[in-house]
């Protein structure tokens, strides 16, 4: 029954790498689930939170707030273009929700 945060920085907050043209403009957009699921038990998910970046570090980037809206970042000037993607959020769990490992889908979108 208490909620718990995963921060872009912690060790569980998700990764997605994007390559491309070096330097080339892009446009990011996710579908986020609304819950994660465990047989018949539902998790709410929330309060999600991005990060992008050129290296692969989840601080000295851009911050962001991942949702449907196009988010804009450039691909790095390297050899291959690069973007590093972290996001985290937020679990609710209700007060007698029932053990188990819940799954979900984060799909990013990247346009360029």
């Amino acid at each position: 029954g208490v909620n718990k945060s995963v921060a872009v920085t912690a060790a569980g907050a998700g990764r997605f790498d994007v390559t491309g043209q070096t330097s080339a403009p892009v446009s990011m957009t996710f579908a986020l689930p609304a819950t994660l699921v465990s047989g018949a038990n539902n998790l709410t998910i929330t309060n999600w939170t991005g990060h992008h970046n050129t290296s692969n570090s989840p601080t000295g980037g851009t911050s962001f707030t991942p949702s449907g809206a196009a988010t804009a970042a450039t691909l790095s000037g390297a050899a291959t273009g690069a973007l590093f993607v972290f996001v985290g959020a937020e679990v609710q769990p209700g007060g007698a929700q029932p053990p188990g490992t819940y799954n979900g889908t984060v799909t990013l979108t990247v346009v360029y």
